[in-house]
C-alpha cells in the first residue's frame, strides 16, 4: 500500500514545477532582453531541470495512483452482479 504523506507530497510537488518552470522562463527572456545572454541561459537550464523533476514526479504519481487501484478492492465484482 502506498503511504498518503508520498502520494499528497507528489500532487503537491507537481504545481511547485510548473510554476517554478514558468517563472524561471519569464526570468531567462527577461534577462535575454536585457543583453545579458549568459544569465538567461543559467536561467534556462535551472527551468529545464524544474521541468525535468515535473516530468518525473507526474511519472511517479501515475504509477503510484496505479498501484493505489490496484491494491484497493474491487466492489463491483461481487457474486450478484449478471443477475437481474
Amino acid at each position: 500500500m502506498v503511504p498518503k504523506k508520498a502520494l499528497l507530497a507528489l500532487v503537491m510537488i507537481l504545481p511547485l514545477t510548473v510554476i517554478g518552470f514558468s517563472v524561471l522562463m519569464g526570468g531567462a527572456a527577461l534577462m535575454r532582453a536585457m543583453n545579458d545572454e549568459a544569465g538567461g541561459l543559467v536561467l534556462t537550464w535551472i527551468a529545464a531541470a524544474f521541468l525535468m523533476v515535473g516530468v518525473a514526479d507526474s511519472l511517479m504519481l501515475l504509477l503510484v495512483l496505479g498501484m493505489r487501484a490496484l491494491n484497493e478492492p474491487d466492489d463491483r465484482d461481487g457474486p450478484g452482479d449478471g443477475q437481474g
